[in-house]
């Protein structure tokens, strides 16, 4: 039987990729993080599954154009066949001009039993690109710095403070740290990073803070990750009322 020619889906020829991050993106269907099944058919499930599978790449800085293999799993294979050409749409409204190699299988079932298509990928995340973030507090635009910086697989984060809830917790050592220790997490996880990854953080104490207090505060939040410390008391902090600042160093596993 001869098959008529379907909309090219991928690249069609063996894509050499440079150095970086290795990601394998787990199968990704079409249901959401609240649990319910985004549509009916295959076009409006392709859709949702491929939305999901980009926003996990995403969570680890990736991005669409990183996306180097996608293997398709769908319960239907005739199907696919009726629908090549809008799914081929789906494609380009995600990817753009990126064409990462696409293997097509079918499928006897998938896990869940509503499921049309069922989406695994695989991207190269590059190394060289610094990628920063900036939270909008303190002085970063002024002084012309980031809250945290990223270059490969290593998270700087700057020395962050309370910022502007530190006229709330004047006095306050251990809800100072606990909320100068969040907004940086908050900073490593937006690059990508998780607390787990945090393998270094400094505690800059002013005088007058209560260095136990500090030291409950850092267990509370990092201490699952046990990273190397340094405690120490300085002279003195730039900002009124702020008795502690906090710098974190993370590295994301290879």
């Amino acid at each position: 039987m001869t098959l008529p020619p379907l909309p090219r889906l991928g690249c069609p020829v063996p894509r050499v990729v440079g150095p970086g991050v290795t990601v394998y993106l787990g199968g990704h269907t079409a249901r959401g993080p609240d649990g319910e099944l985004k549509g009916s058919t295959l076009v409006e499930q392709f859709g949702a599954a491929l939305t999901n599978l980009l926003a996990a790449l995403q969570s680890v800085s990736g991005q669409p154009r990183d996306l180097v293999s996608m293997q398709m799993l769908v319960t239907d294979a005739a199907r696919y066949r009726a629908s090549a050409g809008e799914l081929a749409g789906l494609l380009r409204q995600h990817l753009g001009a990126h064409a990462p190699v696409v293997a097509l299988m079918e499928v006897a079932a998938l896990l869940d039993p509503e499921a049309l298509v069922e989406l695994v990928g695989v991207a190269v995340v590059p190394d060289g690109p610094v990628r920063t973030f900036r939270d909008g507090q303190g002085w970063e635009e002024g002084a012309g710095y980031s809250r945290a910086v990223r270059v490969g697989r290593r998270i700087l984060v700057s020395g962050t403070t309370a910022g502007e809830t530190a006229g709330l917790l004047a006095g306050d050592t251990y809800g100072q740290t606990r909320e100068a220790l969040r907004r940086g997490i908050t900073a490593v996880q937006a690059l990508g990073g998780h607390p787990e990854h945090v393998v270094r953080t400094r505690l800059l104490l002013a005088p007058g803070a209560d260095w136990p207090q500090a030291a409950k505060a850092h267990a509370e939040l990092v201490g699952g990750s046990a990273p190397a410390n340094t405690t120490l008391y300085v002279g003195g902090l730039i900002g009124e009322g702020l008795l502690v600042e906090v710098e974190l160093e993370a590295e994301i596993d290879g």
